[in-house]
């Protein structure tokens, strides 16, 4: 696991990881874990995720958000509930 101080494991949480006693498969490396239930990555892959996204320039984020955005937009209109409130 990588060495992170107690602020820097929160700020992984954007990233798939986040402290607690459940124990996972991370889905980048297959390793196993411990973490909050609903981590779906290690710290160690969650870390090295964060420092390729702060390495991303202003544009580039703006680029991966939009993507972003796209596919969970085409996620729901598949599904016929584009617009629908959650619930």
């Amino acid at each position: 696991m990588a060495d992170l101080t107690f602020p820097d494991i929160h700020e992984l949480k954007r990233f798939g990881f986040a402290p607690g006693s459940y124990s996972g498969k991370c889905r980048s490396c297959s390793g196993h874990f411990i973490a909050d239930k609903r981590a779906w990555t290690c710290a160690t892959c969650a870390s090295a995720e964060r420092d390729a996204y702060n390495r991303l320039t202003q544009d580039e984020r703006r680029e991966r958000y939009e993507r972003n955005v796209a596919t969970v937009e085409k996620w729901f209109a598949e599904r016929g509930r584009a617009g629908e409130p959650t619930p």
